[in-house]
């Protein structure tokens, strides 16, 4: 099983340096914080689509996703994007 986050730590090192990233690299908080966003595209776009069909589902349903969808949005999005 492959971690998403050292996965996505490799892909910003390829896109800040365009080279592979060896072993003894010490990674930049910019790097680590690209790496994190990286990983967290795909659950932003997944919380997003899930966010617009809930508004189609019967009240019980809606209130029910967006629990949860409000509880994992400070997780995903920066502050700043939760404040919009």
């Amino acid at each position: 099983m492959t971690d998403p986050a050292v996965e996505a730590a490799r892909r910003a090192w390829r896109v800040q340096t365009g080279s592979e990233p060896l072993a003894d690299d010490n990674y930049t908080i910019w790097v680590r914080t690209i790496a994190a966003r990286e990983a967290l595209k795909p659950i932003r776009e997944s919380h997003q689509h899930l966010t617009k069909m809930a508004s189609g589902e019967s009240i019980p349903v809606w209130t029910g996703m967006m629990a949860v969808l409000n509880v994992l949005a400070p997780l995903i999005y920066k502050t700043e994007e939760l404040e919009r």
